[in-house]
């Protein structure tokens, strides 16, 4: 038998509270709030973010009344408020969304509460449709994988929504996540075209660019070459805009041939990288993997943290100057 609960009915004003302290607790989120959401999703990534933009605007009342100690929560060691820092020409507080939370910044307003900028994307020039976006969490909830492909509405879309944004007065750092899809073969020209074209319609109204490489599906693009053209590209498109590169995870044996994929980016026009993104993997990684309906997985999650930090080490000994942003999301309250 199939119900529904009126937890607003149910609980009354303790529902609000309940919501808050997922907001603010990291311990709370991930033990109580991600599971239940993760349960709602039917196992669709896609799903659960829909879920997720929904809830938070259903809620935008508690969101609002909380985002002053939003990720400081119950633990009186933790706060960032006095702490910003330049990104874009612009002073914020250092924590941002990651690409996927909002593919299509249709909840650009709501998370402008909770983070000092934002990456919404990954996005393409035109829709891509994905008929199934399933996730696998290990049994511990440190560690996400997720496939190794992408859906978007598509450029058009993506701009009207950040357009109405801005026109609402919404001043937030906005960093579009872009990703130029290869045509068949190894050429890069397709991808090159696409990325042209991303940039183009969205500079006059984002502070900056991250470029995906990994969800391009081509290994053409994680080369040297690829990353020094690229970065050639991105300062010729995006002019003073930010331009940085999502560098994807990797295993201890390929972190010299990654470091060198930055060093190419930062040499030719890059400002700066996000490290790391998610790990590769193979199917027999995943938890279940005989129901997982790709050869590969985006890993991504809590044991990826000391690779994200010996690269961020690595390089801001090389390259003092450039931009460092660490992607990995807050995986205990610690943290």
């Amino acid at each position: 038998m199939k119900f529904k609960l009126d937890f607003k009915r149910l609980f009354g004003a303790a529902v609000d509270r309940l919501f808050a302290v997922g907001l603010t607790d990291p311990d709370s989120f991930s033990l109580a709030v991600r599971p239940i959401l993760e349960g709602h999703a039917d196992g669709d990534i896609h799903k659960a973010q829909r879920l997720a933009l929904q809830g938070l605007s259903d809620y935008g009342h508690v969101v609002k009344k909380y985002s002053k100690t939003f990720l400081e929560g119950l633990n009186d060691k933790v706060s960032y408020q006095c702490l910003r820092v330049a990104m874009a020409g612009k002073e914020t507080t250092p924590v941002g969304t990651s690409h996927g939370l909002d593919p299509n910044a249709e909840g650009l307003e709501i998370l402008s509460y909770l983070f000092g900028f934002q990456t919404p994307g990954p996005v393409s020039v035109h829709p891509r449709v994905m008929e199934s976006a399933p996730f696998r969490d290990d049994s511990s909830w440190q560690d996400l994988y997720l496939p190794p492909d992408f859906a978007s509405q598509g450029v058009q879309e993506f701009r009207q929504n950040v357009a109405t944004y801005r026109d609402g007065g919404g001043e937030t750092v906005l960093l579009a996540a872009v990703v130029g899809v290869p045509d068949t073969g190894s050429s890069t020209n397709a991808a090159h075209r696409q990325l042209q074209q991303l940039i183009s319609e969205l500079r006059d109204l984002v502070d900056g660019f991250v470029w995906v490489p990994q969800l391009s599906g081509s290994k053409a693009l994680l080369t040297e070459k690829a990353f020094a053209d690229t970065a050639n590209l991105m300062a010729a498109e995006a002019a003073s805009r930010l331009k940085l590169v999502e560098l994807p995870a990797c295993s201890e044996a390929e972190q010299a041939k990654h470091v060198e994929l930055a060093d190419a980016f930062l040499e030719n026009g890059g400002d700066g990288v996000v490290a790391v993104g998610g790990l590769q993997v193979e199917r027999q990684a995943v938890p279940t993997p005989d129901s997982w309906p790709f050869e590969t997985a985006i890993k991504s999650g809590g044991s990826l943290a000391n690779g994200r930090q010996w690269m961020i080490e690595r390089l801001r000994q090389r390259h003092p100057a450039c931009f460092l942003a660490a992607c990995g999301g807050f995986h205990d309250g610690s943290e």
